[in-house]
């Protein structure tokens, strides 16, 4: 077959290193979103105090103190969002990361 139809067989082998290739490419995506995935934590609450080199202040509902949080390297978080939250008392979902040092890095706040 493969000398009678190489045209054929080109093609069926290109679909296969394609096939392969995404499913691979697919599989690693997995495996790294759920290292990254587990080491995150959620947080619930009301923005309380926003410090000027852009860390925030949580008061989550059931913990006498409040979180302090600052944003990640990269995270895609919008300082004026939280001023907005701060002044409306809203309620924020923040999700984060302990960091060696013992600091909440923020990975999102919304």
């Amino acid at each position: 077959m493969l000398t009678r139809f190489p045209r054929m067989m080109a093609w069926l082998v290109t679909l296969l290193v394609i096939g392969l290739a995404t499913s691979a490419t697919i599989l690693g995506i997995h495996t790294l979103s759920l290292s990254q995935a587990a080491q995150r934590h959620h947080a619930h609450g009301v923005v309380v105090a926003i410090k000027g080199d852009d860390r925030f202040a949580l008061k989550v509902a059931g913990h006498p103190s409040v979180e302090w949080f600052r944003p990640a390297p990269g995270a895609p978080i919008s300082m004026a969002h939280l001023w907005r939250h701060l002044h409306e008392g809203a309620a924020t979902d923040v999700t984060y990361q302990m960091a060696g040092s013992g600091m909440m890095l923020a990975w999102s706040a919304d």
